[in-house]
């Protein structure tokens, strides 16, 4: 009788474990939705949201290129 007392407390802990994985796989994908839904396309179409332009604060960069002359004289 002892055996199966540990056979289903083994059982018991395996159930367990999987409850709490499908609990961390749900809330994974709910958080998932939730971000990646349009949850923000009522405020979107509100006329007085303006949005600023991109403007970016680095300059153009430029390249000087430097021949070198392997030749012998």
């Amino acid at each position: 009788m002892a055996s199966k007392t540990r056979i289903i407390i083994l059982h018991m802990k395996e159930i367990l474990y999987t409850l709490v994985f499908i609990v961390i796989a749900m809330i994974l994908v709910f958080l998932f939705i939730y971000m990646l839904s349009t949850h923000n396309a009522s405020s979107s179409t509100d006329p007085e949201q303006k949005t600023a332009p991109y403007t970016s604060s680095v300059s153009p960069v430029t390249y000087t290129t430097v021949s070198t002359s392997l030749s012998e004289t």
